[in-house]
């Protein structure tokens, strides 16, 4: 699956006339490697593709990661990624100019000093518009979790419990399912708050007869879902 994926962005590269891609983003990253660690970048050339992590990852990168080389970074990773420039003979780097900031550019051009910097829009992202069969078992798994997890809150939906017992037992409900988290910060908001567009849970008591609005969603192996449902308590 990540080797197709490479594969793919290897052709946006090339229609691009891109040597190598630095991939910062971590989503990106994650969708090229399948590695869920915290830090970690991918260097994708037209023949190489290395994970560059640190050395807290050093056990999981490779136990996650089959179709990159995984590489410890050193202090300053750019430092790495001009190793390995320097040992490919590339001298133009693509970056994701959308989640560089300028300090990280100015670091970057520092460090690789005669290597040709080049941003690029969106290519990873070019490849993830479109999901594959196993992505979309996953974010139907998603869906039905928060859809079940709706069914699951209707009878805690009661006068007297707080908007916020209403989001734990909903977050406690998904992650005990298979979700790693909830997909964002899950809104209960009852009475007069449920005009509020992003009502986040707060200490509020559900009354009778009124509006319950509950808008949430399951972070499930690296896809969320997100649904809104409204309740009236009462009449």
């Amino acid at each position: 699956m990540t080797k197709q994926r490479i594969e793919r962005l290897r052709i946006l590269m090339q229609e691009n006339h891109l040597p190598a891609l630095l991939v910062t983003n971590s989503f990106n990253r994650s969708y090229l490697s399948g590695f869920t660690g915290t830090s970690g970048y991918a260097l994708i050339t037209a023949d190489k593709a290395i994970l560059l992590t640190d050395f807290r990852y050093m056990t999981q990168a490779p136990q996650q990661v089959k179709h990159m080389d995984v590489l410890e970074h050193k202090a300053n990773f750019m430092e790495s990624v001009k190793e390995v420039l320097h040992d490919l003979n590339i001298q133009e780097l693509g970056f994701e100019q959308h989640d560089v900031f300028y300090g990280a550019y100015s670091q970057y051009s520092m460090v690789l000093d005669a290597i040709k910097l080049v941003p690029t829009s969106y290519l990873v992202e070019q490849l993830r518009l479109y999901k594959d069969e196993h992505e979309l078992a996953i974010m139907r798994e998603a869906a039905l979790l928060a859809d079940r997890t709706f069914t699951h809150i209707l009878p805690f939906l009661k006068p007297g419990v707080s908007e916020l017992d209403i989001a734990l037992e909903m977050e406690f409900f998904m992650r005990k399912n298979g979700a790693k988290s909830s997909s964002f910060d899950t809104i209960v908001a009852s009475g007069e708050r449920s005009a509020l567009p992003h009502g986040v849970a707060s200490e509020r008591l559900l009354k009778s007869n009124e509006f319950v609005k509950l808008d949430f969603g399951a972070y499930y192996q690296g896809y969320c879902s997100d649904i809104t449902r409204t309740v009236v308590l009462g009449k």
